[in-house]
């Protein structure tokens, strides 16, 4: 019943996807959108969430799994035993099979392990794991800033955050190259911060790795009130990763991939 419930609000949001607010693509279908949620709607998740560690956590904006900030954690939490790593991948895995629809993961078999921490011979950290999975890959195709990570005490799941998209819409074609997409950059204009502070500088066709293979990426884009599922052209210059969109060459987001 969680489940059925999480996917028919899945269904309100792509539904939603005609608003006259949202810009048109060539591809009517594209892109999927997921909009916030109500208070109600919210409280109506968590009350469906069954679980003994509840009080821990609350329900984001999109409908998925998130700390609860105002909540102590309780000495109670750490008490017992749980001193391996493979019981401590067993008791997540169990954890998001259960509740999977509250992080958005359709096939859990999908999750791959980035890194797990603890070390339980140091009192300040007994029985204080965290795990975290590697970004959800859509067809293929890797989702930015997806990866989940979670707290694990003897007591089970105490704290997530992160979560996936379990709907995603691919558009059949795109409009924009990934070699029309790079030349668009030159003559733009971008601030990065360097050791004396914010530098300006103009993208010229030296700044583009003319060896850079195709690569694209599914950016979660924040507009409005819901997150766009924009399928982007990932290009690399020596200051900064760009993603921009396939349909219509708008640079969605840029980052400064480098450190100062």
């Amino acid at each position: 019943m969680k489940k059925l419930y999480f996917f028919a609000l899945i269904g309100l949001f792509l539904s939603c996807s005609e608003d006259d607010d949202f810009e048109r693509f060539s591809d009517s279908n594209y892109p999927t959108r997921y909009f916030f949620l109500s208070d109600a709607e919210r409280g109506r998740l968590y009350e469906d969430f069954d679980y003994n560690l509840k009080t821990y956590f609350e329900i984001d904006s999109l409908g998925y799994l998130d700390r609860d900030w105002e909540v102590d954690r309780e000495s109670e939490l750490f008490e017992g035993n749980i001193n391996s790593e493979e019981l401590v991948l067993k008791v997540a895995r169990e954890f998001l099979q259960k509740y999977s629809g509250f992080i958005g993961i359709n096939d859990t078999s999908l999750l791959v392990v980035k890194r797990i921490q603890g070390n339980p011979r140091l009192e300040e950290n007994k029985n204080r794991w965290f795990l975290q999975y590697e970004n959800q890959v859509f067809n293929g195709i890797e989702v930015y800033n997806t990866q989940i990570g979670m707290y694990v005490s003897p007591q089970g799941i105490y704290e997530t955050f992160g979560h996936w998209y379990p709907v995603i819409y691919l558009p059949k074609h795109m409009d924009v190259s990934f070699e029309e997409a790079k030349r668009n950059l030159v003559g733009k204009t971008f601030s990065w911060i360097g050791m004396a502070g914010e530098v300006a500088h103009t993208l010229t066709t030296d700044d583009l790795n003319e060896s850079q293979e195709e690569e694209k990426v599914i950016f979660p884009f924040r507009k409005n009130d819901c997150y766009e599922m924009r399928l982007c052209w990932k290009i690399y210059t020596g200051i900064w990763n760009f993603y921009i969109d396939t349909m219509n060459g708008e640079i969605v987001e840029y980052e400064q991939n480098i450190i100062s």
